[in-house]
């Protein structure tokens, strides 16, 4: 008879019965009276009795087939334990995973089985009897795709855990085979491996027999193709020419009766996908992995020698190359020497070198290697814990427990099971990834963690994982918490606030000690501000004992806009001078620190009354010596000539003067900034591109400041006269933002004046004409909504205007919707171009409408806009008779003429419009040449030609079309800075009164969000901004929040119309479609990889040679697809720049009917 799944999960669902009934349920189940094959195959191979086999299979509900019988009385017992133990230590009993199941749910699950591991030590029994079930689980009958995603997730970390590498390695097998049926037999077929096994669990054996059947290859044979993938066949000749080498060397070095074993450690499919898909770099995709078996622990250290002279050692550094696993086990007991070779050796007659990877050991370290706590199972539980393994650590940590808690707890076991997670516990454990225990006092945050593990690993942490959910660095840590940390030292910066994220002052000690670091190699003054810093938020911590406050610490970026404000108020030029003045004045840097702190820590401050205080005023402090918080009962005292200096005492405060007036305060319970004072600004300044929007980004870098209105028109001397409506907290920002301004331009006035009266207008029937319902939009934008382009407009003002002239044409370039048209248009509407001593009179052309291949239609096209626009007057008509371009040639100069004392500006847009056509007939445009003639020859017209980045970067484009002008002077139109971005999408979000959520702490917000989504890409950036605001306006809310933004997202990827532009670049090379696919799938979102690293792969799925690859990046490069950029450390660097377009590439694109690399 044979015990069925359900009546298993009946006997879990009733693990509340008592002992009585689990034995009279287990005695009717069903088991041989001699142990089927599987049962006793697998308690031989885990050398555990069948009896604990038998009762884990009764628990988990593995049919018995085979036999008839009752189970004896000693399995029931060993049963009714298991039942026990697992009902404290897995109270949901043995879990089945589902395909819909989140990564949390497996996350959480591995926890628990990690406490109870740890439980269970060193005996072991329990967890082997689970472990043993769910082996026969997954290789019986039954086993599907949702068992093996558990297996995955939860099971096979464990394995890793216990150092069963062999489990765990048919684990993967298996379970890659049952989830990637498909790809697992392609990926089979191309390693020419016979599946011939109904499972992965033989696989091994098998693939061992179809690699010894090849012949060993002569001395002589050519080796195989440089490539990651080799079959069999390759796999067994480049084995055997190295094995050759390798036994000559090894017998010279240990003779012919004590020579190491050189043996080749197999590779299956499924293993080949995994390493595929999360290989980092070179080194994680060797040709081949060799064993090498040594008699001793020393002889280990002298065959690694051996393989350095046979091979040369890999990398530049040996700490990157050779991981000694002898002197220090992995800590779930795996010993071995690893290191990598390039066999053969470069020389004269050969560079075609192979990246080996040799294991070096012992045959005992073997054996413990591959079968880890199984390897000691027949042994007592005494001698078990000689075995080098992980369990030998859990006494190191009874010993810290015993000392955290002076002998209250000294055995962590015990511990553990007194402690369930998620109870309060002094101290708190928790795990890493690999299972190991963390001990750290209550109140700790993820970045305790990290710095807890490694003070290296702290400053560059990236993100943290708590229970598999992406969580802030400030998250307090629970009992049981299994936290994965995740670091890259490209992108985490340690930041000031980070003092405010940690809980333990010994990760306070090394952020503070790193930010200092950082400040001295800025300047000496920035490292002495900072300190004065920290011993003010010092002080403000030890204040008060009875009530603890502790006020916010500043970003860095905070930081860096403070000392700029500072560096105009004390007359400095710039942040350098300043620093200059700090260097060595201890005085004047606690004087800033306490400025500083005054302005991200005072409240809005009232009279008695109610009342907002006096206008007069132009400074509010805190006093420096009592500090004085939002808990406080508090009143000021008056400083200056008029009183115009208030410091705010706490009323016991001895250090004020006792001649200054008092003048009684009170907090603002609101603080908010329709009671902060309004100030009226006037600015008169001379006019040039980007004043206004350079002017906002001052009043929104003020901190404490809320913008009311502005109001702004340019005179007939092209003088700019702004008036701004601004809320400012304190008055001595309103001294700060007149400097910001002045500095803004030379002949700049500034005055302002406290304002009393209403904040909000109206909203009159003229500005209700002028409104824009959405100001996010995909069209051409010319009006306040253009902004971040200055040094474009710069550069092309130059061209204009210089003298000599370098070239009468310019190429304005960039990829499609990068906003070039709409930067034509902002031109031609530039007051600018009248300036100077020979005004410039712009033309736009837009060539959609010409064709290339009928002169006429380019001819007329040009002077009717010209005459139209330019002169004012009805074109001139060309006769039939007429030539187009010599009737073109003669009309310009006659525009020249009619424009005497102006210059001719032609902006053509879209001017390689229809060259693909040309291309693809194979046919030249003789209109081209003559054209390309015609510009130099009139001095009189600067041409500007808007062009795509494909029309630089093709080399076909350029072969076809030779007289295309690519030697001209160049103008490249980008994305926008990353400030210039986060700038347009709050302006445009803000006119229409949204407002974003607060970010949590330690995230980012929604605007820095949306530019880490884009790279600044203005199109993508309008096009979320606008289903943004179509979202939230359509819920009647003026509240973006983050899940606004993230569905958002979802709408834009599952629209490829979005994307149609980036794909066209590639679309008709199978080789760049190729290139693309895998670098989306291969690289995560916002990842670059050395370009070294990724062109052998990229040659070898194109089946192209490198330089093609490189040729091919290249032009992906410059139309925008990829991102190849040059780092200082790792060379050239492969990315994808635009997430939001990566995200697309790697989980939509795929799916599209029309792209042959779908489907892998």
């Amino acid at each position: 008879m044979t015990t069925t799944s359900g009546s298993a999960n009946r006997s879990l669902a009733g693990m509340a019965a008592t002992d009585a009934d689990v034995k009279t349920h287990l005695a009717g189940e069903s088991l041989p009276a001699g142990w089927p094959d599987h049962i006793s195959h697998l308690a031989t191979e885990w050398r555990l009795p069948a009896e604990s086999v038998a009762a884990a299979c009764l628990v988990a509900g593995v049919p018995c087939a085979g036999l008839v019988g009752r189970p004896p009385p000693n399995v029931v017992e060993l049963a009714v334990k298991l039942l026990e133990w697992q009902r404290y230590y897995l109270p949901a009993g043995l879990p089945t995973a589902t395909p819909q199941d989140a990564p949390p749910a497996a996350e959480r699950r591995l926890r628990e089985f990690y406490r109870a591991i740890c439980c269970d030590a060193p005996d072991m029994r329990h967890v082997l009897m689970l472990l043993a079930a769910h082996h026969l689980r997954l290789f019986g009958p039954d086993a599907g795709p949702a068992l093996a995603a558990e297996t995955l997730g939860v099971y096979a970390p464990m394995a890793g855990m216990l150092g069963m590498y062999h489990v765990r390695r048919c684990w993967i097998e298996e379970s890659v085979r049952l989830t990637r049926g498909d790809e697992y037999r392609q990926q089979a077929a191309a390693m020419g491996i016979v599946l011939d096994e109904p499972t992965s669990e033989a696989l091994e054996s098998a693939v061992d027999r179809q690699q010894a059947a090849w012949p060993p290859a002569a001395s002589g044979s050519p080796l195989p193709p440089n490539r990651d993938l080799l079959d069999l066949e390759q796999r067994a000749i480049l084995f055997s020419r190295l094995r050759h080498d390798l036994d000559t060397a090894l017998r010279h070095e240990f003779g012919p009766d004590n020579k190491p074993e050189v043996q080749l450690i197999f590779d299956l499919p499924g293993h080949a996908l995994q390493r595929r898909e999360q290989a980092i770099g070179t080194m994680d995709n060797p040709q081949l992995i060799v064993r090498v078996v040594c008699h001793s622990r020393v002889d280990c250290y002298r065959a690694m020698d051996v393989i350095h002279n046979v091979g040369r050692l890999a990398g530049t550094g040996q700490t990157q190359v050779i991981r000694d696993y002898i002197a220090a086990p992995h800590p779930n007991g795996y010993r071995a020497l690893q290191t990598y070779t390039i066999w053969p050796q470069p020389s004269e007659f050969t560079s075609d070198g192979r990246l080996i990877k040799f294991h070096i050991l012992t045959a005992e370290m073997q054996h413990l290697n591959e079968w880890g706590i199984l390897a000691g199972m027949d042994q007592d539980p005494a001698p078990r814990r000689r075995i080098a393994a992980w369990w030998n650590h859990l006494d190191e940590k009874s010993r810290s427990l015993s000392s955290r808690t002076k002998d209250k707890y000294g055995d962590i076991a015990a511990y553990l099971h007194h402690f369930p997670p998620g109870s309060a516990a002094d101290p708190l454990y928790c795990f890493t990834p690999l299972g190991e225990i963390v001990l750290l006092k209550p109140g700790r945050t993820a970045l305790d963690f990290a710095y807890r593990i490694h003070s290296q690993l702290g400053p560059q942490t990236a993100k943290v994982f708590i229970n598999g959910e992406s969580v802030p660095l400030g998250t307090p840590l629970q009992n049981g918490d299994m936290v994965n940390v995740i670091y890259d030292p490209l992108v985490a910066h340690i930041d000031f606030s980070w003092q405010d994220l940690v809980g333990s002052k010994r990760s306070c000690r090394k952020i503070r000690a790193a930010l200092q670091r950082r400040a001295g190699f800025t300047h000496p003054g920035r490292g002495e501000f900072e300190r004065a810093l920290i011993r003010r938020l010092d002080l403000y911590k030890r204040r008060s004992p009875d009530q603890p406050y502790s006020p916010p610490a500043c970003t860095s970026s905070e930081i860096d806009r403070f000392l700029e404000r500072a560096a105009l108020g004390y007359g400095a030029a710039g942040r350098e001078a300043l620093y200059a003045d700090l260097a060595g004045r201890p005085q004047l840097a606690d004087e800033l620190a306490n400025r500083l702190i005054t302005e991200s820590n005072v409240r809005n401050l009232r009279l008695p009354n109610g009342e907002p205080l006096p206008t007069h005023l132009k400074r509010i402090e805190q006093c420096p010596s009592c500090r004085p918080t939002v808990k406080d009962a508090i009143h000021g005292r008056l400083f200056g000539a008029a009183g115009e200096m208030l410091i705010i005492h706490i009323p016991s405060c001895r250090r004020g003067s006792p001649n200054a007036p008092i003048m009684e305060l009170q907090w603002d319970t609101e603080d908010l900034a329709e009671s902060w004072p309004l100030y009226h600004f006037e600015i008169n300044t001379r006019d040039f591109d980007g004043l206004l929007n350079k002017m906002l980004q001052l009043v929104y870098g003020i901190p404490h400041a809320y913008l009311y209105s502005i109001e702004a028109r340019v005179n007939e001397l092209y003088r700019a006269i702004i008036k701004l409506d601004v809320a400012i907290k304190l008055p001595q920002l309103c001294q700060d933002l007149q400097a910001q301004i002045v500095a803004l331009a030379d002949d700049t006035q500034v005055s302002y004046r406290a304002l009393l009266g209403n904040r909000r207008g109206e909203v009159s029937a003229v500005d209700m004409s002028r409104q824009i319902n959405n100001p996010f939009t995909t069209s051409e934008v010319t009006d306040w909504r253009f902004m971040g382009r200055d040094e474009v407009i710069n550069s092309i003002l130059s061209w204009i205007n210089g003298y000599p002239v370098r070239s009468q044409v310019l190429l304005l370039h960039g990829q499609r919707r990068v906003g070039k048209s709409s930067l034509v248009s902002r031109l031609c509407e530039q007051g600018k171009l009248k300036e100077g001593e020979r005004p410039v009179v712009p033309v736009r052309v837009d060539f959609r409408n010409a064709k290339l291949d009928q002169p006429h239609t380019v001819a007329e096209l040009l002077i009717q806009n010209i005459f139209y626009n330019a002169i004012g007057q009805p074109p001139p008509r060309l006769e039939l008779h007429e030539d187009p371009l010599i009737w073109l040639d003669r009309h310009l100069h006659e525009a020249e003429r009619l424009l005497a004392g102006k210059r001719l500006l032609l902006l053509i847009d879209e001017f390689d419009a229809g060259y693909e056509s040309f291309v693809a007939a194979k046919r030249r445009p003789r209109l081209l040449g003559q054209l390309r003639a015609m510009m130099d020859a009139h001095a009189g017209i600067r041409w500007l030609l808007v062009v795509q980045d494909v029309y630089l970067a093709d080399p076909l484009l350029q072969a076809a079309l030779p007289h295309l002008p690519l030697e001209v002077p160049r103008v490249h139109v980008g994305h926008l800075p990353p400030e210039a971005a986060r700038q347009l999408i709050i302006d445009l979000t803000v006119r229409n009164e949204y407002r974003f959520a607060p970010a949590a702490p330690g995230e980012d917000g929604i605007p820095e969000q949306i530019v880490q989504w884009t790279a600044g890409n203005p199109y993508f950036i309008h096009i979320i901004g606008h289903r943004l605001l179509s979202r939230v306006a359509r819920e009647k809310t003026r509240l973006i929040r983050p899940h606004d933004l993230t569905l958002t997202i979802q709408l834009i990827l599952g629209r490829p119309i979005f994307f149609s532009h980036f794909i066209e670049p590639f679309e008709a090379s199978p080789a760049r479609r190729r290139i693309v696919y895998h670098l989306a799938h291969t690289l995560k979102l916002g990842e670059r990889r050395p370009l070294d690293e990724m062109t052998p792969t990229l040659a070898a799925l194109c089946d192209i040679p490198a330089g093609a690859v490189a040729a091919h990046l290249d032009y992906m490069a410059q139309v925008g697809v990829l991102d190849v950029a040059r780092d200082h450390r790792q060379g050239d660097m492969v990315g994808i720049p635009v997430r939001i377009w990566h995200e697309w590439l790697a989980n939509y694109w795929a799916a599209e009917p029309d792209n042959p690399a779908g489907g892998g």
